[in-house]
């Protein structure tokens, strides 16, 4: 009778194993994020010059020996290019205004966005939380950078909207 009550327990516990280990493959069957999850301020730099033989503004997209710091000492280089006219740098979590350093032919100038902070959504179990920001505003410090147009204030994963169009 012991001799049967074991087995029986053994076969209940070897069911129980097996049964749990089918539903946790079946749980995480397909576990890659099907999407872009990357949330970040796209950008786009132009360089601004005059026509010598007509006078006109030319405007033309350089990206060329552009690079974005966190901070002024320049010790890391934000950069993550999304193409070749177009790049990514990510705005604080934690803090309505973020800073950031551009640098072109040397020249050093400091932008300020100021957003919302992120309104974070559930994209489902594989690719978690997204956070979405809006420029409301922004400063510049104008050494060699001519202007700063906000042209899509909403910061999504959408790596084809320009948030901002920076101007030299």
């Amino acid at each position: 009778m012991r001799q049967k009550n074991r087995i029986k327990g053994a076969l209940k516990g070897l069911l129980l194993l097996c049964f749990t280990g089918v539903l946790l493959s079946s749980c995480l069957e397909d576990t890659s994020c099907g999407q872009n999850i990357e949330t970040g301020m796209l950008f786009s730099a132009y360089t601004v010059t005059i026509d010598s033989a007509t006078q006109e503004r030319v405007v033309t997209r350089d990206m060329s020996r552009l690079y974005v710091f966190l901070q002024r000492d320049r010790m890391d280089t934000l950069y993550p290019r999304v193409a070749d006219t177009l790049a990514m740098v990510p705005l604080e979590l934690t803090d309505s205004i973020t800073s950031l350093f551009f640098e072109k032919d040397s020249v050093l100038n400091e932008i300020k966005i100021i957003h919302t902070l992120p309104e974070v959504g559930f994209v489902d179990v594989n690719c978690g939380f997204v956070p979405t920001y809006t420029i409301t505003n922004g400063s510049f410090s104008n050494i060699e950078l001519d202007s700063v147009q906000i042209v899509n204030p909403t910061v999504d994963t959408d790596v084809f909207k320009t948030n901002i169009l920076l101007f030299y």
